[in-house]
């Protein structure tokens, strides 16, 4: 009420300076008597159950509005009224929740137990790294979060009733902010508050929720990273800390969903049965995980850094370990193998600066496959000499792909000449096979004629 009325205030252009003044005085002094009146209800003397209920959940469904200046006003006065609660006399602090809580066991287990005996009999533990393994602690807040999004992240899990009765509908709201926010901040301060602060009984939820969302939002999400999926467009390097703990988050969520689903042995109830896999890691350890919470994994293994922290790299041993084991994707209706690496998922890993997931896409790939990676836009040359070794071994043990139509030899050519004279190592034994030959010569004979120098 509030903004709406400073906004008409100052368009009004007619009304003289004094009664602007004014009437900003005015503005000012019920703006505070209502925060005040909304702060007695939260934590003053008349706090109570129902009524801090009804006033978080009301000012947090603003934040999932599909007005951009809805949800701004709903940040501001959530902002405005949460912010330095922590000092009131009514609120109490919290304990961390412990993601480590065992689960007990349902005596409706799901039907992997002898094949995953029979799988742990066969791998040794140096395979990788174990899910129980993976080291999920609290989130560490950069300064940036903490000075913005302070009244999320440290003053609103203060609220007296905040684990009886706020946290439900505060998870509600934000898990569909998340569908309509595009501010990469607000985005990375709800990722961290879900990542630390959602239940057990909700995690499995939203994981599928932030899986969906970095899967079918790649460029928004790439901006929570600190990604940049644009040339034009450049992530501030003082912002490195700031991105850095959204790309943990996203990753404590997912762990925590795969910690779950490998206690309970079963597939989840959140996620449905036809999106499932059964997912068998180098360790021999099998859990039942959602299609999409797989490739949000490996794609947000591409898109990071080498090295950021012991999380990620725990993460990382466990589906790509050093061993150079990969795990194995099965139906969970018939136990039949499927495809884990996907045509959008494996151009990611071939994209990839990490080697460990560009040696995993490469692995067992076919000439054609090979082919289309050489085509590649944003590969680095690292990779495409990975690449066209790969290549010239596949054509080796199967030519008959250059005789395909689909196939353009000319173009071949020319892409691996383009390739070694940007730097590219390698790429000799694929001109010289005898269906590429004819076609390279004339590629230098052309190039020779134009004045430029041909790579030898």
């Amino acid at each position: 009420l509030m903004a709406h009325s400073e906004a008409e205030l100052d368009a009004d252009a007619w009304a003289p300076v004094a009664v602007k003044e004014h009437m900003r005085h005015v503005l000012k002094v019920k703006r505070n008597e209502l925060e005040d009146r909304v702060r007695a209800l939260l934590c003053g003397e008349e706090c109570s159950l129902r009524g801090t209920v009804e006033v978080l959940d009301y000012f947090f469904r603003k934040l999932s509005s599909g007005s951009a200046r809805s949800r701004r006003l709903g940040l501001k006065c959530l902002s405005s009224v949460l912010t330095n609660t922590g000092s009131q006399r009514a609120l109490l602090a919290t304990t961390p929740m412990n993601v480590d809580t065992p689960v007990p066991k349902d005596e409706d287990a799901f039907d992997v137990e002898l094949l995953l005996e029979e799988s742990l009999a066969k791998h040794s533990p140096g395979d990788g790294i174990g899910i129980a393994s993976l080291p999920i602690g609290e989130c560490l807040l950069s300064s940036s979060l903490k000075e913005n999004f302070g009244w999320l992240l440290v003053d609103l899990p203060r609220l007296k009733y905040f684990e009886t009765g706020v946290l439900p509908c505060v998870i509600s709201s934000l898990r569909a902010a998340c569908l309509s926010e595009s501010d990469p901040a607000v985005l990375r301060a709800i990722i961290c508050f879900l990542a630390e602060h959602t239940p057990k009984e909700d995690v499995a939820a939203v994981a599928k929720d932030l899986a969906d969302l970095v899967v079918t939002r790649p460029s928004v999400y790439d901006q929570v990273l600190g990604i940049s999926s644009c040339a034009m467009t450049r992530i501030e390097p003082g912002d490195a800390e700031t991105c850095s703990v959204g790309l943990m988050a996203l990753l404590k969520v997912f762990c925590r969903a795969l910690r779950l689903a490998s206690k309970e042995k079963e597939r989840l109830e959140a996620w449905e049965k036809d999106a499932t896999q059964l997912i068998q890691f180098p360790t021999g350890e099998m859990v039942a995980i959602h299609v999409f919470v797989v490739q949000a994994i490996i794609g947000l293994l591409s898109k990071a850094p080498a090295e950021v922290n012991s999380l990620h790299q725990a993460v990382l041993d466990l589906w790509f370990p050093a061993s150079g084991a990969l795990p194995t994707a099965y139906l969970l209706r018939s136990h039949e193998e499927a495809l884990l690496f996907s045509g959008p998922l494996r151009t990611k890993m071939i994209q990839s600066k990490n080697q460990r997931l560009v040696d995993a896409a490469l692995h067992c790939s076919s000439a054609a496959q090979l082919i289309q990676d050489l085509c590649l836009f944003g590969v680095p040359l690292s990779n495409s000499s990975k690449i066209v070794l790969a290549l010239g071994k596949a054509l080796e043990q199967d030519s008959q792909v250059l005789s395909s139509p689909e196939t353009d030899i000319a173009y071949v050519c020319r892409i691996v000449r383009v390739l070694q004279r940007r730097g590219m190592k390698g790429g000799e034994r694929i001109l010289q096979h005898k269906q590429l030959k004819q076609y390279d010569i004339k590629h230098r004979a052309s190039v020779t004629s134009l004045g430029l120098k041909t790579v030898a």
